[in-house]
Order: structure tokens, then sequence, then C-alpha cells
């Protein structure tokens, strides 16, 4: 098993203050003083080139690319008891 950290870029955004507080967070969770300053450099860099884009281009989603992201993936909290059932005919034709 691998245990990480993911940056959450549309909460914190490019806040500096942010970002060093994210990286001291990740040094409290046991990270070593190197690893933290590497994702905050990270973010640093890809911030930057971000912008960048954005200037150059006019457009607000240049270098989407480069945030850290992952997919949602939408799943049930639990897994269902019982197999659903329509309710009506128009339900039923849906299914």
């Amino acid at each position: 098993m691998q245990i990480g950290v993911i940056f959450p870029q549309t909460e914190f955004g490019s806040d500096p203050l942010a970002i060093k507080d994210y990286a001291q967070a990740v040094e409290a969770l046991g990270f070593s003083h190197d690893q933290a300053r590497e994702v905050e450099d990270d973010i640093r860099r890809r911030d930057a080139e971000r912008m960048t884009l954005q200037l150059a281009e006019g457009e607000i989603l240049a270098g989407k690319n480069l945030m850290h992201t992952r997919a949602v993936v939408p799943e049930p909290l639990v897994q269902p008891k019982h197999a659903s059932t329509a309710l009506n005919a128009e339900a039923q034709e849906a299914t």
C-alpha cells in the first residue's frame, strides 16, 4: 500500500500562505522536510507555468493539465442490500 498526500488545488488555489501551511502539514504527517519542499516547489512551478499560459493564450483554462487533480469516480457509500425495482411502467421502460 502507498500512502501519500494530494494538494487540494481548488480549495487552496495559489495562496502562498496556504501552500506553506500545506507543506508544514505534510511534514507533520511524517514526510521528510525535503519531500514537503518538493511538493511545495512543484505546486509553485505548476502555478507559474499555468499563469504564463493563461496570459499568453488569453484563456483562463489554459494550462488546466498542470493542476493537481484526480478524477472523481462516483460510487455508493455502501453496497445496496437489494436490487432496485421499477415503481411504474415508465421506470420499467427506462431500465
